[in-house]
């Protein structure tokens, strides 16, 4: 198992479940080599499981989870392209967005659901509305 790490460039404003993103978001989405055709469904989805403990729960073993998939609303965490999904380099792909000033203390993992792809997928993670050297941690 190998890991890699890749910047790309994505110039497009991500309006996720009817409102645009501003601020500060962490942003993932797919990639897949080789490439989809243009008008195909993506193969794909993320989801991702938000893992928190509340102050009222004092034991370091208990915590709080969600799970989010295609069919959820994201809007507690930040947003998704679900209902509209976004052309990526390699084809469409669904965009999750973590709002980390509303998420402070929150632990998500993403988890690639793949349906039929016989190929390369990687997720994609990126910041948006961060400038300079702010490290991700320090935004919210």
């Amino acid at each position: 198992m190998s890991m890699s790490l890749q910047i790309s460039y994505l110039r497009q404003d991500i309006s996720t479940e009817s409102k645009k993103l501003g601020g500060h978001y962490l942003q993932a989405y797919l990639t897949y080599d080789p490439p989809i055709m243009p008008n195909q469904q993506p193969p794909a989805e993320i989801e991702i499981i938000d893992a928190y403990r509340p102050k009222h729960i004092e034991s370091p073993d208990m915590c709080i989870y969600s799970i989010f998939d295609s069919q959820s609303d994201f809007t507690s965490v930040g947003g998704s392209t679900y209902a509209n999904y976004v052309i990526g380099p390699t084809g469409l792909t669904p965009v999750i967005a973590i709002n980390p000033a509303v998420n402070k203390n929150h632990v998500f993992y993403f988890i690639l659901r793949n349906h039929d792809y016989n190929g390369l997928i990687n997720i994609n993670v990126i910041t948006s509305g961060l400038s300079g050297s702010t490290r991700f941690d320090e935004i919210g």
